[in-house]
């Protein structure tokens, strides 16, 4: 499965939902503004942290109807986080019921230019979350506004998203190696975007900006 693709200088990324919101099939339940927030906010930090700026998103809706003012809600405290509108285009399935709740979304960003110096440490800033623990324990999910300030730090070189296969398939896949922690279960759903990844280079500097739980990780093997 691929969640991203790069074409002539784009970044194009995206993230689902299903059984999720407000019909009497849903998994776990929650209004439709937290829904389209946190689903948009995975699709698009998989593309911030490629180094981009998004241009443009689209999102398909099964919620239903009556479900589209408050899944613009959730896009505007994402561009109120984010400092800048995101032009939108949509599709609602309206022919038909649906008896569970679905929303996905896709980004489209522009890659910037940027060089980056080369570090070696590496931490999990937020922790690894899902379902109900999202409302439950949001005190805990990194920021959007911390990622950003992170992707403009001269202190960190790389900002990796995790996602369903946990910290540790996204560590291998982007650095080659694995780690152990005895404070987070690295192999754990992430969920939406809860936490991320980053390498850095001081870790004193790295607290300046953070507030979200900061866990340093030792490396298992090269």
């Amino acid at each position: 499965m691929k969640d991203n693709l790069e074409l002539n200088n784009l970044i194009i990324t995206i993230d689902n939902a299903g059984s999720i919101g407000q019909k009497e099939n849903d998994t776990i339940n929650t209004n439709y503004e937290t829904l389209a927030y946190f689903t948009l906010r995975t699709a698009l930090i998989e593309n911030l942290v490629q180094y981009t700026k998004v241009i443009v998103i689209t999102f398909a809706n099964f919620c239903g109807d009556f479900s589209h003012k408050d899944i613009i809600k959730g896009i505007s405290r994402i561009e109120k986080e984010l400092g800048y509108k995101l032009p939108f285009i949509s599709s609602s399935e309206s022919n038909f019921v649906m008896r569970e709740s679905a929303l996905s979304f896709t980004c489209i960003g522009e890659k910037l230019n940027t060089k980056r110096k080369s570090f070696s440490n590496v931490a999990v800033i937020g922790r690894p979350l899902l379902g109900n623990e999202i409302i439950e324990r949001a005190s805990e999910i990194v920021t959007l506004k911390e990622i950003i300030a992170l992707l403009a730090s001269e202190n960190v070189s790389k900002v990796i998203s995790t996602g369903s296969k946990g910290i540790n398939s996204k560590i291998e896949s982007n650095l080659g190696f694995t780690f152990k922690s005895d404070e987070i279960d690295l192999y754990k759903s992430s969920g939406p975007s809860s936490c991320v990844i980053v390498v850095y280079d001081s870790l004193k500097e790295l607290k300046k900006i953070i507030k979200s739980p900061i866990i340093v990780l030792n490396k298992t093997k090269f």
